[in-house]
């Protein structure tokens, strides 16, 4: 499985807030705002940030307006049938699947 980049202030911080493991974040040098609110919830979750130039950004976004925000996430772990079964079990649960 690969990374999975996401840019733009709103779904970075969406991410950041759901728990999203995030290998790390890109931030344009120089950034004012609410950078200090991505900033500040990416220290408090110990997440690697990265202050690089503007045009750094925008060759991993293609292009795309990323308002100067770029998040590399780790993969979504899947899980089995058999996990779900297990794990409903250990909880005395019924599985709905």
């Amino acid at each position: 499985m690969t990374e999975e980049t996401i840019w733009g202030r709103n779904p970075v911080m969406e991410a950041l807030r759901a728990g999203r493991p995030c290998n790390k974040i890109m931030i344009v040098s120089g950034s004012r705002g609410s950078m200090g609110d991505v900033v500040g919830l990416a220290k408090k979750k110990d997440i690697p940030v990265q202050f690089v130039p503007h045009n750094v950004l925008d060759k991993l976004t293609n292009g795309a307006n990323h308002q100067g925000v770029v998040a590399s996430l780790s993969p979504k772990k899947y899980v089995s049938v058999g996990d779900i079964l297990a794990q409903a079990k250990s909880r005395g649960e019924d599985p709905l699947i």
